[in-house]
């Protein structure tokens, strides 16, 4: 006959089974944890580097690319048509001011200006001949003049005498018409004399003004060609460096051809590229900003150029100090264009953030971890960025390229 079981076995049994179902539950949990834990992203902290969440200003910067060109530069053109004869400097020389950069052939300027010279004097000895002839025929009819108004003269005396004699019947009616004619006529050529004369005046003044233009159009050509024969000798008019020159002896130059440029590279500015889609926010006085290095310059656009080439929009940014000794000419740099500021807000210094469904995201250090988390980004500037929500004051992110991780809601840092 059979016994029933004892109430402390039939506890004990369900305790053990129990012990086992919730031994073999943890043993799957353990082993599922040592999965996760092999399987999730893991990275050296020595690897990242990381920025703190803080409070101050940020610029809105409008990016350009730039190119040091010096503040300064004499470019040098041929006066003539014409050919090397001989280089006497190279670029990257010193030079002095007023010292010769290169000889041109001069033959054809100095037979210019030779044959201008001949007909400047030339032309001086006619209007001298001229003046002289003029003034003599000027000089004549002042003599005439004279001489008929001493005529008029004597014949209104002659008419006044026989007017008394007529009227005490001494002299007939027609003597005193005579001599009443005699005195019409005098005075009708001494009013012609007098027109001549005037005439003769306006004629000279005129012919003399024509001459002295003439003489002073062959000044203005032989002081072109004076000084197209002077600049067959290029020279600097001001201390610099050559930067560039003709270097080859013999070779044919064109007129107004550029033969050399002399830059002073003491002082420099920038010559940068704006995308024309800037085009209305820029503006003459904008203040920038040149990264050199980890020193930045400042500057403000000094002109912009009317037209827009290839989607580009050409400025020139004066340097607040010119004189920069670690520039080097055609040297590239970064600029950014300051558009406005935002006072006492949230940023970061800028690296590589993380985009994913078209939201900005970063990993943010939380002890042990780094949490992937979405962020709002503002304006922004070569060092900083606006952070608009998404972060706290003080939080740590990591600035470091984390592109490999973008699928990560978290890593371990080791």
């Amino acid at each position: 006959m059979d016994r029933p079981i004892q109430p402390e076995v039939l506890r004990r049994n369900a305790q053990n089974k129990w012990l086992k179902i919730g031994g073999g539950v943890a043993f799957v949990l353990m082993i599922f944890l040592a999965i996760s834990s092999l399987l999730q992203p893991k990275i050296e902290r020595s690897l990242v580097r990381t920025a703190l969440v803080e409070k101050g200003d940020v610029d809105a910067g409008i990016g350009a690319t730039g190119v040091v060109v010096p503040e300064v530069e004499e470019i040098i053109t041929s006066p003539m048509d014409s050919r090397v004869l001989k280089v006497l400097h190279r670029a990257g020389d010193t030079l002095k001011s007023g010292e010769p950069i290169l000889l041109l052939d001069a033959g054809e300027a100095f037979l210019k200006l030779s044959r201008l010279s001949d007909q400047v004097s030339l032309k001086k000895n006619a209007q001298e001949q001229l003046r002289a002839t003029l003034q003599g025929r000027i000089k004549r009819l002042a003599s005439d003049i004279k001489i008929k108004e001493l005529e008029v003269k004597q014949n209104r005396v002659k008419l006044d005498q026989n007017s008394l004699l007529f009227e005490k019947g001494i002299v007939s009616k027609n003597d005193l018409e005579q001599a009443s004619l005699a005195l019409e006529r005098a005075q009708a050529e001494l009013a012609q004399l007098q027109l001549d004369q005037e005439n003769a005046t306006l004629s000279t003044r005129l012919q003399l003004e024509g001459v002295e233009l003439e003489m002073n159009i062959l000044d203005k050509e032989k002081k072109q060609a004076t000084d197209e024969y002077e600049r067959s000798i290029p020279k600097s008019q001001r201390p610099g460096i050559l930067t560039f020159a003709l270097q080859t002896e013999g070779v044919t130059v064109r007129r107004g051809e550029t033969v050399a440029r002399v830059a002073d590279l003491s002082a420099f500015r920038i010559e940068a590229s704006v995308s024309d889609v800037h085009s209305k926010t820029i503006y003459v006085g904008m203040p920038a900003e040149i990264q050199q290095g980890t020193e930045i310059i400042k500057g403000h656009i000094g002109s912009i150029q009317p037209t827009v080439e290839n989607g580009v929009v050409k400025i020139f940014i004066t340097l607040d100090q010119s004189k920069q000794s670690s520039f080097r000419s055609n040297q590239r740099v970064d600029v950014t264009l300051i558009a406005g500021k935002r006072l006492a807000t949230l940023r970061v210094k800028k690296g590589a953030m993380i985009t994913a469904n078209s939201k900005p995201a970063v990993f943010v250090v939380r002890g042990s971890k780094a949490i992937r988390t979405e962020i709002v980004l503002g304006i922004s500037n070569s060092d900083y960025i606006e952070i608009l929500g998404g972060l706290l004051e003080g939080d740590e992110i990591i600035l470091s390229d984390m592109k490999e991780y973008a699928g990560a809601k978290e890593i371990s840092i080791k």
